[in-house]
């Protein structure tokens, strides 16, 4: 149910359809990764970018976590059991004011369209808020995307957990969740629903592009993908991304003066742009080094 914070296809490898699609193989780890270094203390920093290859793997990624007293991701692992999710959907859903009027007729055209090619009914989000609205179609995407390529994901999550780290999550409930999506302004609402919209009509292989090109070491379509959301998509892009970037210069001060090694994972979009956090640790003289 949390797809929709990142790509609505979530970490995007799909694997089924790399074949013909993308001229790269994975000869090396190269996956990007970065460090932040003070007074002995250090603070890993990874941007989830998606991956083809099945099951991910990265020697020294896994050693730099081995390493680390603590864990730091966005959100808890798993799907939003039943009860969330029907808590979001009541609060999400309004039949006085149905998804039609905060649209224009061209952007109702696009959403059902979407709709259709998801494979769901527009009946099923007619009476849906925008954010719930991109949300739901977030989830019906990455359900029909689903592939054998999670990306990183799942690994260090399992590791952290088997290694008994500390696991600091930014979203960490329902209540984390609904504050964030409902507190976006009309503009930012309709943004959000419009940017997933886009995603499906790009289809899977740019996503597959995309991930095998991040997984590689190349940074470019990522850098792109961001530029072309905080230009297409200001408001969403504020109130779902830069707002929380933010958030993460403090936080990895107090890391590092903590002491020891910290590991954090984030989507790949909150890493890059003005408003990135490798920017905004640069301004703030923690320059990352990418290891």
């Amino acid at each position: 149910m949390r797809t929709w914070t990142r790509r609505s296809a979530g970490a995007a490898g799909l694997a089924s359809v790399a074949t013909g699609l993308v001229a790269w193989a994975a000869t090396e780890d190269a996956y990007p990764c970065w460090e932040v270094q003070g007074g002995g203390a250090k603070v890993y920093l990874m941007g989830d970018g998606g991956a083809v290859t099945a099951p991910w793997r990265s020697a020294r990624i896994e050693r730099a976590l081995a390493e680390c007293d603590s864990f730091w991701r966005e959100e808890a692992p798993g799907e939003l059991g039943p009860d969330a999710v029907a808590k979001l959907i009541a609060a999400g859903t309004n039949p006085a004011r149905p998804l039609s009027t905060w649209l224009t007729p061209a952007e109702q055209r696009r959403v059902r369209d979407a709709v259709g090619r998801v494979g769901a009914t527009y009946d099923r989000i007619a009476a849906f808020q925008p954010w719930l609205a991109a949300g739901a179609l977030g989830v019906f995407y990455a359900r029909q995307a689903a592939s054998g390529a999670p990306g990183p994901g799942p690994v260090l999550n399992a590791a952290a957990t088997a290694q008994g780290k500390r696991i600091w999550t930014e979203l960490p409930d329902t209540d984390a969740y609904l504050a964030l999506w409902s507190g976006f302004s009309s503009a930012a609402q309709v943004e959000q629903l419009m940017f997933v919209v886009d995603e499906i009509e790009a289809g899977a292989s740019g996503h597959v592009r995309a991930a095998a090109a991040y997984e590689s070491g190349d940074l470019s379509l990522e850098t792109r993908r961001v530029a072309d959301e905080a230009r297409a998509y200001p408001q969403k892009y504020e109130a779902e991304v830069a707002v929380r970037n933010r958030r993460w210069p403090p936080r990895i001060r107090l890391m590092i003066k903590g002491g020891g090694a910290s590991f954090v994972f984030v989507g790949a979009d909150h890493l890059f742009g003005p408003e990135g956090v490798l920017a905004l640790l640069a301004r703030e003289g923690m320059a990352a080094r990418r290891i």
